[in-house]
């Protein structure tokens, strides 16, 4: 799944080869990066987690591992 996820085309929405594009403004990003937070304390980061490299609110596709069922991001 990892590699999938490192694989996904992001970018502009209006490019159809993108796979996933920036969320809709600062404070969805923000809140999203805290919930990659709360994530690596109750499992284990595999995949980004951290803002995007383009201008704009992205976030890097994540995968986190190894969360228990009573988790907050379960």
């Amino acid at each position: 799944m990892v590699e999938k996820v490192n694989a996904l085309k992001v970018g502009d929405a209006r490019d159809p080869a993108t796979q996933m594009a920036a969320v809709i403004n600062r404070v969805a990003q923000k809140t999203i990066l805290g919930y990659c937070e709360v994530g690596k304390k109750e499992g284990d980061l595999l995949a980004g987690g951290k803002p995007g490299d383009l201008a704009g609110c992205y976030v890097q596709p994540t995968v986190i591992g190894g969360v228990k069922s009573k988790a907050r991001i379960h």
